[in-house]
């Protein structure tokens, strides 16, 4: 056995010993140092989200066919499951999701008129314009 192997050795017998000694170290190390880990983790995703989102759209584009399978066999053996949770979610936040509602529709009615007389001003000038 050669110094370096008898030193690895001796590292990975004393990180066994020392399981529980060096997960406690971590975590305080972790605990104390939180928030500049989380600012590193933050800033190196917004970093690199272009290179993520191109990766994924080529890998998505190439997979395409078999990631619709995928959700469309997933889909259809949890049938009841979603359905249940998408009617206690209904449930659980109906007045929220109705208020959202009508709010939307507030917002949105005189767009909604516009467009609708302007279909019908098209459509009667389609008329007068074909008889």
């Amino acid at each position: 056995m050669t110094k370096e192997e008898y030193k690895k050795a001796q590292e990975k017998a004393w990180y066994e010993a020392n399981k529980e000694k060096r997960k406690a170290q971590k975590k305080a190390w972790y605990e104390a140092n939180k928030e500049e880990i989380l600012a590193k983790q933050k800033a190196y995703r917004e970093a690199h989200r272009d290179e993520k989102n191109i990766k994924h759209k080529a890998w998505y584009k190439a997979n395409k066919e078999e990631v619709l399978a995928k959700q469309k066999a997933y889909k259809e053996a949890h049938k009841e499951e979603i359905k249940t949770q998408s009617k206690a979610y209904y449930q659980a936040h109906k007045e929220e999701l109705l208020a959202k509602a009508k709010a939307y529709r507030e917002a949105h009615r005189d767009e909604k008129n516009i467009k609708r007389n302007e279909r019908k001003y098209k459509k009667r000038m389609e008329e007068v314009n074909n008889d």
